[in-house]
């Protein structure tokens, strides 16, 4: 045999392995979690697992940005508390009070890139809880 054709036919064979649209067993977990029974929906709707990936998807960046956004504000507010000590101590210098006022900035910068962060989060949520609701109509935002 050809070995271009071997090797079309192993890449064909594993190429489709690669693409299932089954979801693990964490998932399925995650999705009934939120009220949705995934056996049945997996009967009637065709688009079920895209659907799903995508609520587990926009879950997963909704929680990264959510996280990030607290450490950057945590972060901020404690650089420009630093940053205000320097300024305004006791034995304020020249350098101290460069420094302090570059921490300042430094920290209102961090805490000016977390709002961002934390609007993006509650947006994923949002879309989220749009596609949650379409498979359990009484799943409620308080949840």
């Amino acid at each position: 045999m050809d070995i271009r054709f071997i090797l079309c036919a192993i890449f064909i064979a594993f190429s489709t392995f690669s693409y299932g649209q089954s979801l693990e067993t964490k998932q399925i977990e995650k999705i009934q979690e939120f009220g949705i029974d995934y056996q049945s929906n997996m009967q009637a709707d065709p688009n079920f697992n895209t659907e799903f990936q995508n609520i587990l998807e926009l879950d997963q960046n909704r929680k990264k940005n959510k996280t990030w956004g607290i450490v950057l504000s945590g972060l901020g507010l404690l650089t420009t508390a630093y940053g205000t000590t320097a300024f305004t101590g006791e034995q304020a210098n020249p350098y101290s009070t460069i420094a302090g006022g570059a921490l300042i900035a430094i920290g209102l910068a961090e805490m000016g890139v977390s709002i961002p962060l934390f609007k993006s989060s509650k947006k994923r949520k949002r879309e989220r809880d749009k596609i949650i609701e379409k498979y359990n109509p009484n799943w409620t935002v308080e949840q």
